[in-house]
């Protein structure tokens, strides 16, 4: 919920012991983009641009969704909140 409402915060940074698993990467993708109604993709966050996962510079440990989301935000930051709507509601 915290992540939701943040407007300020661009860059994580995760310790190697974060040792996140698949619930944790499941969890940081919903707060970037909550799937779950219109209205809560819209309140996901759009800001976070950048996640540093210390040790690993390789993206494989990153969750898909999560990189996607966060190049949305960093890359079309004005426009993330639409396009992960059009992305993930698409009978509109």
């Amino acid at each position: 919920a915290g992540l939701a409402g943040n407007q300020s915060l661009r860059v994580l940074h995760f310790d190697t012991y974060a040792n996140l698993m698949v619930s944790g990467w499941s969890a940081f993708s919903t707060a970037l983009c909550d799937t779950s109604s219109i209205n809560n993709t819209y309140l996901s966050n759009h800001y976070v641009g950048e996640l540093w996962y210390d040790d690993y510079d390789d993206e494989e440990y990153i969750d898909e969704n999560v990189l996607l989301y966060l190049r949305l935000n960093k890359q079309h930051q004005q426009h993330a909140a639409k396009c992960k709507i059009l992305m993930n509601h698409r009978h509109l």
